[in-house]
């Protein structure tokens, strides 16, 4: 079992990507699901 734990910094994100925070943790969630992660939203 493998976890990659991470979090975006909003002002960046919102400054960087395209379509905002909401779709940067969709983006990112997409990708990873392809190599089998599974996504799990909550504090460590």
């Amino acid at each position: 079992m493998y976890a990659i734990s991470f979090d975006l910094v909003v002002a960046d994100t919102e400054k960087n990507h395209p379509k905002g925070v909401a779709q940067a943790y969709f983006d990112i969630g997409s990708t990873l699901r392809k190599f089998g992660f599974e996504r799990v939203q909550g504090s460590l």
